[in-house]
């Protein structure tokens, strides 16, 4: 879980009020403590803004759950989120890699995942499983992915310096969609699109909305009718032969 408490200044957010993000934190490991022994071994959260996490640690005790905080590097607004969460989840690779082991399943710490159990069985157990749709303008999902340490390396490694906003003038989600798609699969075990549609209960950044209400619900329902018949025709994002991979 991939957690900013006390966001750093000068980003734009709907939700910028530290207690509420809090709440918004507990209220998602909460929610997956009751998955502990029952699809995740270990609850790990990370936060980048050196807060406070006793009262993560009490509400947990006798749990096998992790909690890390640390001062995240300052760097310019607009650089943008993308930026900040994967430098997040560059520290815990090298300073909590022994608590994620070696299949690793991250989720934004805000959001709960209503259908988690089903999306562990629709991304299987490799080097990556992350969710790229829209073949003409490739787009990843960040907010939910799997991955074992090689899949790291491969694919993720340091990318946080390449999904600068201000350099790209794109979401993050956008470049990383090609980084992942340029990268050679050659040895990997790797899924880049899912056959079921995740439904993302919290509230985004951008504007405060909550990702299952409004339009946001339309999208996703529409979106859970076409997977199926978008994976079983394999008209998704493609990588690019191995010999033409960067």
């Amino acid at each position: 879980m991939t957690a900013t408490i006390t966001p750093m200044s000068g980003i734009k957010t709907a939700r910028g009020d530290p207690e509420l993000r809090r709440s918004d934190y507990r209220a998602a490991v909460a929610y997956y403590q009751g998955f502990l022994g029952a699809g995740i071994d270990r609850l790990v959260l990370v936060d980048n803004s050196n807060a406070d996490l006793s009262d993560f640690e009490e509400m947990t005790k006798g749990q096998d759950c992790v909690f890390v905080s640390y001062q995240g590097p300052t760097y310019p607004p607009e650089w943008g989120y993308g930026y900040g969460e994967m430098e997040l989840v560059q520290h815990a690779m090298d300073h909590a890699g022994q608590a994620l082991g070696d299949d690793i399943v991250k989720v934004t710490g805000r959001y709960r995942v209503q259908n988690l159990a089903a999306m562990l069985k629709a991304i299987p157990r490799g080097d990556l499983g992350i969710d790229i749709r829209n073949r003409a303008q490739p787009w990843c999902d960040m907010r939910l992915f799997r991955f074992s340490p090689k899949g790291y390396e491969a694919f993720f490694r340091d990318v946080y310096r390449e999904l600068k906003v201000s350099e790209h003038r794109l979401p993050p989600e956008m470049p990383l969609a090609r980084k992942i798609l340029g990268t050679s699969f050659s040895g990997l075990e790797v899924q880049t699109y899912h056959s079921v549609e995740p439904l993302i209960d919290g509230f985004r950044g951008n504007d405060g909305k909550n990702w299952l209400t409004g339009k946001e619900r339309l999208r996703v329902f529409m979106r859970s009718l076409a997977r199926p018949v978008i994976k079983a025709s394999g008209a998704y994002p493609k990588p690019r032969p191995s010999s033409e991979a960067d």
